[in-house]
């Protein structure tokens, strides 16, 4: 049995799995209310879906976001470094 997670980062990104024996499912990426009238990606509800739906995982697969794919001049080094983080 080997069980994969795939992660596409970000506001309207999801989450994706994929468990050898039991099948296949998709979901959304949790958000939850902000400061000043904006969302954010909610990581409690992520590390939820991820430990108590499938427990011990064998692989991540992590998009990496445009911004880390290409370097602008209103990106820093430290931001990109510091991207993943918790």
């Amino acid at each position: 049995m080997i069980k994969i997670i795939a992660v596409d980062p970000g506001m309207t990104g999801a989450i994706a799995y994929l468990d050898t024996d039991n099948g296949a499912g998709v979901f959304d990426m949790p958000v939850k209310p902000g400061t000043h009238g904006t969302n954010i990606v909610d990581t409690n509800a992520i590390k939820a879906i991820v430990l108590e739906s499938w427990g011990q995982i064998d692989f991540v697969i992590i998009e990496r976001p445009l911004w880390l794919k290409t370097h602008g001049p209103k990106q820093s080094t430290t931001k990109r470094f510091n991207y993943g983080r918790l």
